[in-house]
């Protein structure tokens, strides 16, 4: 992450300071006696509170726009690559990992399935391969019923 990058991040911080502090300096440049009286005191507590107020309000609506964003790309599986209508580079990063991570998970989804498949045709194959020789063996035990005593017989019947 760069600085230009940071100050996209933080740019609310930054103005919420900027005014903070421009609001502290006007208080003291108007204030001739260069004394801190009571009610300027009051006057600057009350306008950090106003101030820190806007600051809440702003930060809670960009935070919760940015989360509705990242929840609209998260829902389409980040199956698209637009990662780019993200204005943070934080946000960004976010959705490339999460596009990766899609991706990455198709993929393995993919070679699970061909396994899956290919596990299932030889096990097909192998209870074939083992159902002939029983299925002789029985053809070959019922043709030859007359020549085998009863008792034997009896016993190796399935």
């Amino acid at each position: 992450m760069n600085i230009l990058d940071y100050l996209k991040e933080r740019w609310i911080l930054l103005v919420f300071l900027s005014s903070a502090f421009l609001f502290a300096l006007a208080v003291y440049k108007l204030d001739h006696n260069f004394s801190i009286r009571d009610s300027n005191a009051g006057y600057i507590l009350m306008g950090w509170s106003i101030l820190f107020i806007v600051f809440v309000a702003a930060d809670f609506c960009t935070v919760n726009s940015r989360a509705g964003k990242f929840r609209m790309f998260c829902r389409l599986n980040g199956s698209t690559d637009e990662s780019e209508v993200f204005f943070y580079p934080t946000d960004r990063e976010k959705a490339k990992l999460v596009r990766e991570l899609a991706v990455e998970y198709e993929k393995y989804r993919s070679e699970i399935e061909t396994k899956s498949a290919e596990e299932m045709e030889y096990i097909t194959k192998w209870l074939h391969d083992a159902k002939v020789p029983i299925a002789a063996a029985k053809l070959i035990l019922e043709t030859q019923e007359d020549k085998i005593p009863g008792h034997i017989y009896k016993n190796t019947l399935f």
